[in-house]
């Protein structure tokens, strides 16, 4: 299964770990090198912090256009682009404000966790709309903290 999750033909409630590295690589990639980057060229403009996490937010929520390839439905997958992106702005100012992409890391396996655990034991849960969109009003929490973080923000500019 392309997302990591077996199906309830193979090991029902077991999830092979494909989501657990995805997190580890995504925040090593997007936070870890990406948001870096781009904080380093922008950080010390005005709003350029905020840039930078929307930038690497987007980009990150993007790639999981993937899925449409993989063969998930094209609503479910615009669901998911925009959740990533919400969380991406979360992840970010974990990164910011801890100087580290560890939590960001930490706080993501739980999430891919908590998704997969649901879409194992519900295995159509993910794949719906509503499915997606239970998950994305749980993740409006996360994006207001987020910005709640990086609120006067442009004082850690270069983190």
């Amino acid at each position: 299964d392309p997302d990591g999750v077996r199906g309830p033909e193979h090991n029902r409630g077991q999830p092979n770990g494909f989501e657990q590295a995805a997190a580890f690589l995504e925040e090593v990639a997007f936070r870890g090198a990406m948001l870096w980057v781009v904080v380093r060229c922008w950080g010390k403009l005005p709003g350029g912090l905020l840039k930078a996490v929307w930038l690497t937010a987007v980009v990150f929520g993007a790639s999981h256009a993937i899925r449409i390839v993989l063969g998930r439905p094209a609503p479910v997958v615009g669901m998911l682009i925009l959740d990533a992106t919400l969380a991406g702005v979360f992840y970010a100012a974990l990164v910011i404000r801890s100087r580290s992409v560890w939590p960001a890391v930490l706080v993501h396996l739980a999430i891919n966790a908590y998704i997969g655990a649901r879409a194992v034991s519900v295995p159509e849960f993910a794949e719906t709309v509503s499915g997606w969109i239970v998950i994305l009003l749980s993740g409006l929490p996360l994006l207001v903290l987020g910005l709640w973080m990086l609120r006067g923000g442009d004082r850690t500019a270069g983190a």
